[in-house]
């Protein structure tokens, strides 16, 4: 998978989710709340999407598994899209066509829509260091 989310510090262990069988999950994944059952997780699609954490493990389609683990902190490597700079929150991106990328959370982000803050300016396509803590400001100010 490209641009998948890489743990460079794991700040606590990743916990359980729920996921559906017939979905495939890559490792590095970033999750999104689905709703239809509780604490029920699919791969993020990059819309701005409510954050549940990164996949932990990969999940195979059809494998007979319904839980996946997942981090909710962390420090990772994650795919930039646009700019980011030092202390901004991010969101999921929304214009690249990579699930996985990340970009500055929109001005009044709340709550699941802030997936962290960046530990590092990141620019258009680098890869950069960036905090997990989904929620972590409560609000965006960008």
């Amino acid at each position: 998978m490209a641009g998948e989310a890489v743990l460079v510090y794991e700040l606590e262990p990743p916990i359980d989710f729920n996921c559906i069988d017939a979905i495939a999950i890559p490792k590095g994944s970033l999750l999104e709340i689905a709703d239809g059952a509780p604490n029920l997780v699919t791969v993020a699609n990059g819309d701005a999407d409510l954050l549940a954490g990164i996949a932990a493990e990969e999940k195979v389609s059809g494998d007979g598994k319904t839980k996946i683990s997942g981090y909710l902190r962390g420090v990772f490597n994650m795919l930039c899209e646009g700019n980011v700079t030092v202390g901004q929150a991010w969101q999921s991106g929304v214009a690249t066509g990579s699930a996985n990328a990340i970009m500055v959370a929109a001005a009044g982000s709340t709550g699941a829509k802030v997936g962290g803050i960046g530990l590092e300016t990141g620019g258009d396509g680098e890869t950069f260091r960036v905090l997990l803590n989904i929620g972590c400001n409560g609000m965006a100010t960008t």
